[in-house]
Parts: structure tokens; C-alpha cells; sequence
């Protein structure tokens, strides 16, 4: 688990979390799958509670994976089936499950080769972890493992580690168990079981209603009266101890109360856990007054080793509270005039963090200018943004019908602290400054997601 720094870090839910992508078509997966988990892998027993089968490549070829969950007397048992379906003799050196809380383990099996060992890590993650000299899986054979724990344990879908004996790693989906049990399949959903007490909770991120005011974005942002708000920020899965760290927020200098929520879920290597703290609050629509400027205040605070409190990062952000106006039915537009509509294609995005640990985004955003209208446009301007940074391009005249692609090359410093379907957003405007006279004036802006 990484050690925080002296800078503040963020709750991000993604972060540290590496996502591999396998070089095949999803519809090339599928068919792969169905055909071979249906022709030659290993099936559930009857009675079984859930199951599920995953396959990945190996430079050998195909190696399925099949998870079962049975109960009797009380104890849940998760067994695991790995049928070998290479051109020859594959070794398996090890294989890592990850569950989600803490569980009382009352037996494992493993093949020969093969030892298995239980690891635990801040209450939130137990490790099975199986490794050796190695097991023989010859072609079309299997090799079987299996936990079982007397603790309630809720099937969830998580990726576990399989090491072959030429020194390749893979990853595979699997029913792994969890401690909590309302936990979706959603990979940043942790179940945290403090010092492995019960009961344990299963949290996600806080998504509030209305707008997220952002203490981490612009100096000055709006807010209508009449739209509920809300703000969320914390210590990153980089702490080690939750109890050291902790985040306020002042409005015009009053406290605000905030809600606490820990997050843990199991890292990439047995044994470790990500570890994130959490706070936020929710505001009613009407809470704040139209027509005032109100004043935030956050602060991100570590206590350290003593009584002390530093205060390692502050930051003030005004919100302007606006009435809500009651919208003016427009007349009848005249459909002979030009209409320019702009949609952002599908998007490029890759993000990595720099030596100066800066999460740093290049983008490339194919964006499409068409004339919908009766008549011609005239020259005109596009607007892309990406966080703060702006690229304007000429928009040539446009004939009705015509269409006008480009691309546009973005490198911005990403936000860490944003969470949730949206981590990085890019919004396309055509004709920003009006000077084009167009039958409809609502569909110039174009959104999407870098995620």
C-alpha cells in the first residue's frame, strides 16, 4: 500500500487500480467462451447458489476458469475449476483469490504442488493465496481449488491472479467472497469490517443529488436556489491510517458537519489493501439564499504522530447563488436558416502519471460540424474544452447538408478527485460568439466522457 506524502491527496476510486486490456474483440470473447466452457470446462453441481466462467489467453493457448458456491450446515464453500485447454503440459505455479471483509476460513483444498496460505489486511480484504514448485494441467485437464468459511459470505464478482511456472501472470474474473452482504459487483465497492469486527459495511462512493460544488475546481462557481447541492472530498487510497488524516469545510466561516465514510477494498498484491477516507455532505434545494455570494473554505488535515493538526492544503471557493427564472417560451423558428449541430466522435483518452506524480491526460477528439438548416452558414468558430484548457478552430462556410470533420489534440493535467461516470469532460461548441443567425439555437454543444 502506498505511503502518503506530504502533499494532499484525494478519494478516487480508481486510482492505483491498473485495468489490462486483452488484445481480442468482445463479440470474439463471447463465442470463444460460450463454445469452450460449453464443450469442454468444468459445470456447477447441482444446488449450487451461483456460478460463473471466465477464460483467458495464455502464450499456450486458452485457460478457463470456472468459480462454483454451494452451502451446507452453514458454511459457504467457493470452488474453482481451472481447465487447461493449451496444445500441451502447462504449469501452474500460483493462484490468488482476493475476499472482500474478514472470514473465519474452516478449510482449503488445493492440487498437489500447490500450498495454500490465508493473509488478511485492514479489515477489509482476506487474501487465499496458493503457490508452490507447481501443478501439471495437461490439455483438456483440470486443477481444483477451493475455500470454505463460516463467515456470511455474499458472492461478488472480483479479479483474481493466476502465475504460471514460466513466470506469467493473468488475471481472470471469479465469484470471490464478501463479508457484506448488499456488495455490488462494481469493482471500487469495498466492504470495510473495521479491525475485524462485526458488522461490516459495504461502501461506494457518495453520489449526491444536484450539483457537485467541486473545492478543487474553479474559483468561482453557480449555483441555482432552487437545485439541491452537494460536496465530497477526502484522503485517497494512499493513507495507511484513516485516523490520522481528516477534512473540514467552513461556509462564511460557519463549520460545516460533515459525514465520514471509509473505504477498503483489496489491492493487487495478496496481502495489501487500499485504504480511502471520505466526507460529505448533502444541501436541500432553497438552502442557500438567491442573490448572495457565499464563501467555502476546505481544508485537508493530518494530526500526524502528536496532539498538532497541520493543515496541509486549503482552499477558498465562492458560489454564487442565482434565482430560478421561469423560461420564456421562444416563437416558432424559421426553418430557412442555417442550423449548425456539432457531435464529438469517440474519443481517445490515455492517462498516466508523471515523475512529478501529475495525472497527466492526452486526448484526441474527432468532432463533427454539420448543416442541418435550409440555408448556408456562414464562417464561424469551434470551441472545445477539457478542464481549463480551450482550442478554438475555424469553421469553414457550410452549404445545407454539408459536414465538416477535424480533430483536436488535448494534453491537460486530470483531476484525481473526480469520481463517478464522468472523470474527464469535453464539451464541443459551435458558433460560441453568435455569429451565425440559425433556426435552432439549443443544439451548438456537444458533451462527453473520458472516463
Amino acid at each position: 500500500m502506498r505511503r502518503a506524502t506530504s502533499e494532499f491527496v484525494w478519494s478516487d476510486l480508481k486510482e492505483g487500480i491498473i485495468v489490462r486490456t486483452r488484445i481480442i474483440s468482445k463479440a470474439g470473447w463471447a463465442l470463444l467462451v460460450t463454445l469452450l466452457l460449453a464443450g469442454i470446462a468444468y459445470t456447477c453441481p447441482p444446488g449450487s447458489i451461483a456460478g460463473t466462467g471466465d477464460m483467458v489467453m495464455t502464450p499456450f493457448g486458452p485457460v478457463i476458469v470456472e468459480s462454483c458456491v454451494t452451502e451446507s450446515g452453514g458454511t459457504t464453500t467457493f470452488t474453482y475449476q481451472i481447465t487447461s485447454v493449451a496444445r500441451g503440459p502447462l504449469g501452474l505455479c500460483g493462484f490468488q483469490i482476493p475476499g472482500l471483509g474478514a472470514f473465519t476460513t474452516t478449510s482449503t483444498s488445493e492440487p498437489l504442488g500447490l500450498t495454500g496460505s490465508i493473509t488478511e489486511a485492514s479489515g477489509c480484504a482476506t487474501w487465499w493465496v496458493w503457490k508452490g514448485s507447481g501443478t501439471e494441467i495437461l490439455p483438456g485437464g483440470l486443477a481444483t481449488f477451493s475455500i470454505s468459511v463460516d463467515a456470511p459470505a455474499t458472492p461478488t464478482t472480483r479479479e483474481a491472479f493466476l502465475t504460471f511456472c514460466d513466470g506469467t501472470k493473468e488475471s481472470v474474473n471469479v465469484l470471490a467472497p464478501s463479508a457484506c452482504a448488499d456488495i455490488t459487483d462494481d469493482p471500487y465497492a469495498g466492504c470495510f469490517c473495521g479491525e475485524g469486527s462485526l458488522p461490516c459495511e459495504s461502501t461506494e462512493s457518495f453520489e449526491g443529488e444536484g450539483t457537485r460544488i467541486n473545492m478543487l475546481g474553479l474559483d468561482r462557481q453557480v449555483l441555482a436556489v432552487c437545485s439541491a447541492s452537494w460536496v465530497r472530498h477526502g484522503w485517497s487510497f494512499g493513507i495507511e491510517d484513516v485516523d490520522r488524516y481528516d477534512f473540514s469545510l467552513d461556509i462564511d466561516g460557519v463549520p460545516v458537519d460533515l459525514k465520514q465514510r471509509i473505504f477498503c477494498v483489496p489491492g493487487e498484491i495478496a496481502g495489501g489493501a487500499h485504504l480511502a477516507s471520505q466526507w460529505f455532505v448533502q444541501f436541500p434545494p432553497e438552502y442557500f439564499e438567491a442573490g448572495r455570494m457565499y464563501g467555502f473554505v476546505a481544508s485537508w488535515l493530518d494530526y500526524g504522530a502528536g496532539p498538532a493538526v497541520s493543515v496541509i492544503f486549503s482552499r477558498r471557493v465562492e458560489v454564487q447563488v442565482l434565482p430560478c427564472l421561469v423560461p420564456v417560451p421562444l416563437p416558432p423558428l424559421s426553418p430557412l436558416l442555417p442550423d449548425l449541430v456539432v457531435e464529438i466522435g469517440e474519443l481517445a483518452c490515455e492517462c498516466a502519471w508523471t515523475p512529478q506524480q501529475k495525472l497527466e491526460c492526452r486526448l484526441s477528439i474527432p468532432v463533427l460540424v454539420t448543416n442541418e438548416g435550409e440555408r448556408a452558414s456562414k464562417k464561424t468558430s469551434l470551441r472545445v474544452a477539457v478542464e481549463r484548457d480551450t482550442t478554438v478552430r475555424s469553421i469553414p462556410e457550410l452549404a445545407p447538408s454539408e459536414e465538416f470533420e477535424l480533430t483536436i489534440k488535448a494534453t491537460v493535467e486530470a483531476d484525481p478527485g473526480l469520481t463517478g461516470p464522468c472523470s474527464l469532460e469535453v464539451e464541443a461548441e459551435v458558433d460560441f460568439s453568435h455569429v451565425v443567425e440559425e433556426s435552432n439555437e439549443e443544439n451548438n454543444t456537444d458533451t462527453a466522457c473520458c472516463q
